[in-house]
């Protein structure tokens, strides 16, 4: 399982992550956060969004309130934010 070692929320709903391998990565959430209504509040609240943090594990980010987490496993599947729009939604589609 993939762990992360940092993470820092940028501009939008980008996030720089660096993994425990120091290999390091930035993604787009926004797409993902549109997918499931438990992120409504991560959609609509930049500052809620930049409260983010790694879990103790380090196997996902989470938030304030409940439930409010992103899988280490989820983030690595997605791809880095230089993709295209298509490649974006391949690899989402087989994430669903």
């Amino acid at each position: 399982m993939p762990r992360i070692a940092e993470a820092v929320p940028l501009d939008g709903r980008r996030v720089r992550i660096v993994w425990d391998g120091g290999e390091a990565s930035v993604v787009d959430l926004a797409p993902a956060l549109e997918s499931r209504r438990i992120y409504i509040p991560l959609r609509q609240d930049d500052e809620l969004f930049r409260r983010m943090i790694v879990s103790e594990d380090r196997n996902c980010l989470q938030w304030p309130g409940e439930d409010l987490e992103f899988s280490a496993v989820r983030l690595a599947a997605l791809p880095p934010v230089t993709f295209a729009t298509v490649i974006f939604g391949m690899q989402w589609t087989r994430l669903a």
